[in-house]
């Protein structure tokens, strides 16, 4: 089978059509491939924001935990130290009752 002379005037001029048809889809495909480097370094970049901003409020928790377990430790303390002090004077008023005298006696 061989190729006419009209087919072949047909297929030459399409061959111009099918290079520039193929020349953009290259074009194309590099375009689309910029474009996804694009995103993605835009992606890292915001990942990498992301991961530094959760550190820093982990930072302000963690102080603000600690300071929350110091304070109460010192509430702790002074409420200990208020029921030692009733504790002590109502054990000295409790001396003076079983003495049996309402009485003090100074001496100098």
């Amino acid at each position: 089978m061989s190729i006419r002379s009209v087919d072949m005037q047909v297929l030459v001029q399409k061959t111009g059509d099918i290079a520039r048809i193929q020349a953009a889809q290259q074009v194309e495909g590099q375009h689309k491939l910029m474009e996804n480097t694009q995103n993605i370094n835009a992606q890292n970049e915001n990942i990498a924001r992301r991961v530094n901003d959760p550190l820093r409020n982990e930072s302000k928790l963690v102080h603000e935990k600690e300071e929350q377990e110091k304070n109460q430790k010192k509430k702790q303390r002074e409420q200990e130290n208020n029921d030692e002090t009733r504790k002590g004077k109502e054990s000295i008023k409790q001396k003076v009752k079983d003495q049996g005298s309402n009485h003090l006696d100074i001496t100098i």
